[in-house]
């Protein structure tokens, strides 16, 4: 919001902020689950992070910062 004190008026600029383009890589959390009744292996998703390469000054890969966590609740775990 800018104020113009010469006319009294007020002007509402809205900016779209997109971090699609600082996502290089997207880490998922799982919950693996064995089940030795039927002799089966379950993955349950967890949760998710998209993912930001951090660089040094000369370009070198220094850590992977998470920009946000999605995280699942409420599920329940696989009965035998």
């Amino acid at each position: 919001i800018t104020y113009n004190y010469i006319t009294n008026e007020e002007e509402v600029r809205f900016e779209h902020r997109s971090c699609i383009d600082q996502i290089d890589h997207i880490q998922f959390v799982q919950n693996w689950y064995y089940d030795e009744l039927k002799k089966q292996l379950y993955s349950q998703l967890a949760g998710i992070a998209p993912l930001q390469s951090i660089r040094d000054s000369e370009g070198r890969l220094r850590f992977f910062k998470p920009l946000f966590y999605q995280m699942y609740r409420g599920t329940k775990a696989l009965k035998p």
